[in-house]
């Protein structure tokens, strides 16, 4: 097959000036589409924030109303309380109604006493010789630390072992 040079055309420069505005347009049209994408993707945006925002402020109010309406069950007994001629028997109870409530919540008491000390959960106040007892051993309890599951609220405030270290010069090998 052979060409003829002359069968394509040349394009006059008006044909390539409507190209060009052609394409101009096309070029404007989706500028056009993807700044309006653009402003509704903002725009959802915002209000997902917004939707966020008021969610996350009506669970924290949630929230405070259970912890709140416990205290003020709490205080209703403290009030008896005051008004007991024993009251004994409604420190008790309210005792009993924190202890509840800790516990339903999943708070525990850090175990202690008889327990090596780790520093993410034990506060050391002091530390103690004791010859019956192990290195790092806590034989006291000074404070009740308490965990939510797996975290730490508050550390225990302990006493720990610690028996005086061997003397340096034993285990060594004397030159003569």
């Amino acid at each position: 097959m052979t060409h003829k040079k002359g069968s394509q055309q040349k394009k006059t420069p008006q044909q390539k000036k409507q190209k060009i505005e052609k394409s101009l347009q096309n070029m404007e049209q989706e500028l056009t589409q993807t700044k309006e994408k653009y402003l509704r993707t903002c725009a959802d945006l915002q209000n997902l924030q917004k939707r966020i925002d008021k969610e996350l402020k009506n669970t924290e109010q949630q929230i405070k109303i259970k912890y709140i309406s416990e205290l003020i069950d709490i205080t209703d007994l403290l009030q008896k309380a005051l008004q007991d001629e024993k009251p004994q028997n409604a420190l008790q109870l309210i005792l009993t109604n924190i202890e509840n409530f800790l516990k339903n919540e999943h708070v525990t008491k850090i175990p202690c006493l008889g327990t090596q000390f780790d520093h993410n959960k034990h506060h050391a106040l002091s530390t103690v010789q004791h010859p019956k007892h192990k290195d790092g051993e806590i034989i006291n309890e000074i404070k009740t630390g308490f965990m939510i599951e797996d975290q730490v609220i508050r550390p225990s405030q302990v006493i720990v072992v610690k028996n005086n270290q061997p003397n340096k010069q034993e285990g060594k090998i004397k030159h003569g």
